[in-house]
């Protein structure tokens, strides 16, 4: 494998695994591995969301906040 100026990457302008045209939805897989997951497409939601994921934490399971942003 290569870095730097000889990289795949920096030849072509494709960096594999950086841009996920449709990204998965990952507090469906965080319930689907036995932990909090929480999706927050409204910036509005996000403070509760916070609380409520480290509520979870602070019970002894892991959690998994899906926040959603606008691309550039």
């Amino acid at each position: 494998m290569r870095y730097g100026a000889d990289s795949f990457s920096e030849k072509t302008g494709v960096w594999v695994g950086v841009d996920l045209a449709s990204s998965p939805n990952y507090a469906l897989i965080a319930h689907a591995c036995g932990a909090y997951g929480q999706r927050v497409d409204d910036p509005s939601a996000l403070q509760s969301a916070i609380r409520d994921a480290l509520d979870v934490v602070r019970g002894g399971k892991p959690a998994v906040l899906d926040v959603r942003i606008k691309p550039y």
